[in-house]
């Protein structure tokens, strides 16, 4: 069944070493301990061959052009894990090994489960740094603190952590179909399932009732939670959702939505199996995919 297999970035096998993340000391021992390894990220794409991520030894990130310090992930069997970002502004590196840069949104699903999970860990961490170098605060620099997990303001001390930005992501049926968009930059033919940031002061319930309407015109009923997905682009939180529809009238909002049409089950199996020639479902990474496999295998009903 499609919910027994695991989902794209919800798995890893990284203790996150959270009781240690605050010696300072603790953390510089395990980026120089000879059993560190570290992956290799460059403008967001980790370094991977034949489907793995490539783990470098300490001693060779030294003449790699690595930006800032490393970032602690975590440790596998006792080993420390991290990950170093590689100076953007160039072109791409050479590492000195087989492998090439990919791009994580598509390329996930090629990795192992626990290997995904690393690689969208390490890539939320890093993307976050990268936007938050200065203090929200009094606007001073800030410097990495617990291995990455923290950034502190070099004057006011403000301390500042990775931020995750929940997103409602609703499959929504009426009897026999599933209404689905499409936003105009998405490659030719692709509809997936509504979504949209929750804001402040609103239920997960909310949000999804309130961003269908928006963006669809479509009055929605029960509401019930399916799974959720770390989507590490830069750092959402997936939540999926199964709404029932209470009008089915579409009236979309062209500034959110390029298109949006009811789907039979019909229509929906044969592009999951690529059969269809005019309808494409999100890759596999995707819990758009993922609520749809779901409600073809009877899950949702």
């Amino acid at each position: 069944m499609p919910s027994a297999d695991i989902l794209a970035f919800t798995q890893s096998p990284l203790d996150r070493g959270g009781n240690n993340r605050t010696d300072e000391s603790w953390i510089a021992e395990q980026a120089e301990s000879p059993q560190a390894r570290a992956i290799l990220y460059w403008r967001g794409q980790p370094f991977v061959d034949s489907g793995q991520l490539v783990w470098i030894k300490g001693a060779a990130l030294d003449w790699l052009p690595v930006e800032g310090p490393l970032i602690f992930l975590g440790l596998q069997d006792g080993a420390p894990r991290l990950a170093a970002m590689l100076d953007p502004d160039i072109g791409a590196p050479d590492p000195g090994v087989a492998g090439e840069f990919m791009d994580l949104r598509m390329g996930a699903a090629s990795l192992s489960a626990d290997e995904a999970g690393i690689a969208g860990h390490a890539r939320s961490l890093i993307e976050w740094r990268g936007r938050h170098q200065y203090c929200a605060v009094c606007g001073a620099r800030t410097r990495q603190a617990e291995g990455g997990g923290k950034r502190v303001c070099t004057e006011c001390e403000a301390e500042h952590f990775p931020r995750v930005d929940p997103v409602a992501i609703m499959w929504i049926t009426e009897g026999g179909r599933a209404l689905l968009g499409r936003q105009g930059y998405w490659p030719e033919g692709i509809y997936s399932a509504l979504a949209g940031f929750i804001e402040p002061g609103e239920t997960i319930e909310d949000a999804c009732r309130r961003e269908t309407m928006e963006e669809a015109g479509v009055e929605l009923g029960a509401v019930r939670y399916v799974e959720s997905q770390p989507w590490p682009f830069p750092s959402s939180l997936m939540i999926g959702l199964h709404a029932d529809a209470r009008s089915v009238e579409i009236k979309i909002d062209a500034k959110e939505l390029e298109d949006a049409r009811w789907y039979s089950r019909e229509e929906v199996a044969a592009a999951l199996e690529g059969r269809s020639e005019t309808l494409v479902m999100p890759p596999s990474a995707a819990i758009a995919r993922r609520l749809a496999e779901r409600w073809i295998a009877g899950e949702l009903d």
